[in-house]
């Protein structure tokens, strides 16, 4: 069979969507180019020039979070946004996706256990932490899916808060 994708390329002035269509001869050729045709109205043309290169966990990010706007909740995006701008970007945002290992995740998160607050008077809750993990390996998982490597086991980052004795 043939299989069919529709994508939004863009909005009128009255909010009325315009659609763009790829296709394949299976659902997940038609995913694959469904993925890169979104990534070039996000990015603009210039977006296969960046497939060749390498590219700054910052700039996944934003395609990662522009391919989950349409599938999580509001709230949701908006927790993983701002987990994003105040924890995570500030820490690795910069860094290239390849240089990425399991050893910078995992001191960043040994470190935000210990002195993770914006105020710096402590580290963060169990649950923020394995949150920002969880954003961390998805963001990861999706730049392998676009064709960029990193040097990060995912199965062997994790966290477990120490239990409080009462």
């Amino acid at each position: 069979g043939r299989w069919e994708g529709r994508f939004i390329k863009q909005r009128t002035k009255n909010n009325k969507a315009i659609y763009g269509y790829v296709y394949g001869k299976s659902y997940s050729a038609v995913k694959e180019k469904l993925t890169k045709a979104k990534s070039t109205y996000i990015l603009g043309a210039n977006y296969s020039d960046k497939l060749t290169m390498n590219m700054k966990f910052q700039d996944v990010t934003e395609l990662w979070l522009a391919n989950k706007i349409n599938i999580i909740k509001t709230s949701t995006y908006n927790r993983y946004k701002n987990l994003l701008n105040n924890n995570i970007l500030p820490f690795i945002g910069k860094n290239f996706v390849s240089d990425i290992s399991t050893a910078k995740i995992q001191d960043y998160v040994h470190f935000l256990s210990t002195n993770g607050r914006i105020d710096s008077k402590g580290g963060l809750s169990a649950k923020t932490i394995s949150d920002i993990i969880c954003i961390i390996k998805s963001v990861l998982n999706y730049a392998e899916s676009l064709g960029y490597n990193h040097c990060c086991a995912l199965r062997y980052i994790g966290f477990r808060a120490e239990k409080k004795e009462m």
